[in-house]
């Protein structure tokens, strides 16, 4: 069932993300709503990879979470650069920040790996 809740985690967390609008006012209830929807989604993916790592190890053995399927390294990537956007959410202005917020449109690509027909 986990990656059934997963995949529909990442399409709701895709589909709140593209509600987003870049150009308006960052304290109108829309945009608090998605940021505190982003911000959940994220904890949530957080949480998978670190119950993941902590279940099959992070790098070291051929079964570790990382060795074990190369998707792996672009989920951990994801979280990361989500991770990140959260941290310096408040420098909106900034171009590195809004280059994260553009790497996160990836997301749905991970849903690539939890369907072995679509690789």
């Amino acid at each position: 069932w986990t990656p059934r809740v997963m995949a529909v985690i990442i399409i709701f967390g895709s589909v709140c993300q593209g509600l987003e609008d870049p150009v308006a006012a960052p304290d109108t209830d829309m945009a608090v709503t998605l940021e505190t929807i982003d911000i959940v989604v994220t904890v949530i993916y957080v949480v998978e990879l670190v119950l993941n790592v902590h279940a099959y190890g992070f790098w070291a053995r051929s079964t570790s979470y990382i060795q074990r399927d190369k998707w792996n390294i672009f989920d951990c990537f994801l979280v990361i650069v989500s991770l990140i956007g959260i941290i310096v959410a408040d420098l909106r202005d900034d171009p590195l920040v809004r280059a994260l917020k553009v790497l996160r449109t990836l997301r749905p690509l991970r849903l690539v790996k939890r369907s072995p027909g679509m690789r």
